[in-house]
């Protein structure tokens, strides 16, 4: 979707989601609230706006106070839209047309945590796993379930009164810095990614164990941190490589 499409709406992008059918597309806007738009006429125009249909369906008013949106995330069948903002979660209708009002999701203040900065909802097996943290400063990241009565909300894994770190292990053991973006994977565990520590999590729910999921040969590694692995950032999967396999590795 163009910029120029967007700009009408004084928007900061975010997250994409996008019906399993392809006839409608979200976009999650920082401070607006969530657009939607026609995601085949992408292909015949991507600056006509009139045909890519871009509007917003549920503005900040609509979610009723939400602040800072972030992620989207649609539910198995497709019908609802999970919307998470700084402040709370919040389902709409999947469906493209405006919505007056949203359902939050979670208590005020969301999963008890106050000046919560929360990013990302993902559904697994009939629950909604949300990760954020405690406030704006990124101390203290977890991912939390979300209960069946709204405003329940229980620790997967990590701990809000630790700061940032990279460890595995299995609930208020486990480490991220600055978690991100979160999706389901295969029947019971979920994929997070770990953006300052340049890694991708996985967090098996029946323990809540977060692992890493290992580089290729170090070298993935070298491509994003510039060297030869550390171990002076956190807990890490490798060993630090001998000098032959770092020269190997930087070359």
């Amino acid at each position: 979707v163009a910029l120029p499409c967007l700009r009408a709406l004084d928007a900061d992008t975010r997250m994409v989601a996008l019906a399993r059918d392809g006839s409608v597309g979200f976009v999650a806007l920082k401070e607006a609230g969530v657009a939607a738009f026609a995601p085949r006429a992408m292909h015949a125009s991507a600056t006509r706006c009139d045909l890519l249909k871009v509007r917003l369906v549920a503005s900040r008013d609509a979610l009723r106070g939400g602040k800072t949106f972030a992620g989207l995330a649609l539910s198995r069948d497709g019908a609802i839209l999970y919307v998470t903002a700084a402040n709370g979660v919040f389902a709409v209708r999947a469906t493209g047309t405006v919505q007056t009002r949203a359902e939050k999701l979670t208590g005020e203040p969301a999963c008890g945590l106050r000046d919560a900065h929360l990013r990302e909802t993902a559904p697994q097996n009939g629950h909604l796993y949300v990760v954020g943290h405690p406030a704006a400063d990124n101390a203290g990241m977890a991912v939390y379930r979300l209960g069946t009565k709204r405003g329940a909300c229980a620790l997967v894994a990590g701990d809000v009164t630790k700061h940032e770190d990279w460890r595995d292990g299995a609930g208020a053991a486990a480490r991220f810095s600055r978690p991100h973006q979160m999706a389901a994977f295969r029947a019971d565990e979920l994929l997070l990614t770990d953006i300052d520590n340049r890694a991708l999590r996985r967090i098996t729910l029946a323990d809540g164990r977060a692992s890493t999921v290992p580089y290729d040969n170090n070298h993935l590694y070298t491509e994003l941190w510039g060297g030869p692995q550390r171990h002076d950032h956190g807990q890490y999967v490798y060993p630090a490589p001998d000098n032959e396999s770092a020269t190997a590795a930087a070359a």
